[in-house]
């Protein structure tokens, strides 16, 4: 094997192997929640609201909403469907209509978020909505409101 040879093979394993070190790994999430990084309040407060910082609120840009103490969401039993599948309220404020909300597991195959808003707010100011849940674990929410996007980290279980 002569040296361009040899140097045509180490090129094409070198690039190879650059390549595999470019193609995004799963990364899977302990299912603890002490592996999951919650998110921490901001503090923002949403326009019109009188609330605290200390009180769980969180956004920016034209999208607020509240996290729940500690970042844990509490599912009570009496809201847990015969499916397993579980709902909680979730409040939102916006500067603009629509607003569109999306989800997914961290801690590995689950199927994703299901969110329910209902009409009759307006096009702007607070708005509520209904999350539901496919398994008890680490979650990822995004909301999008206009151009303003929001994306958080919590914790879901039912409170046993």
């Amino acid at each position: 094997m002569n040296t361009t040879s040899l140097l045509l093979i180490l090129g094409g394993l070198a690039a190879a192997l650059l390549v595999y070190l470019m193609i995004p790994k799963a990364v899977d999430l302990p299912d603890t929640y002490a592996a999951c990084p919650v998110t921490i309040p901001n503090g923002n407060v949403p326009p019109g609201e009188d609330g605290t910082a200390s009180q769980g609120y969180h956004g920016k840009d034209g999208i607020w909403t509240v996290l729940w103490p500690d970042g844990k969401v509490m599912i009570p039993e009496l809201n847990v469907d015969d499916d397993g599948w579980m709902g909680t309220k979730w409040p939102w404020w916006r500067t603009q209509d629509p607003i569109e909300i999306s989800g997914y597991y961290l801690g590995g195959k689950a199927a994703p978020l299901e969110a329910s808003l209902p009409d009759g707010y307006g096009e702007s100011g607070f708005r509520p909505s209904g999350l539901r849940f496919s398994t008890e674990g680490c979650w990822e929410i995004m909301a999008t409101s206009g151009g303003a996007m929001l994306t958080f980290i919590q914790w879901v279980e039912i409170e046993r």
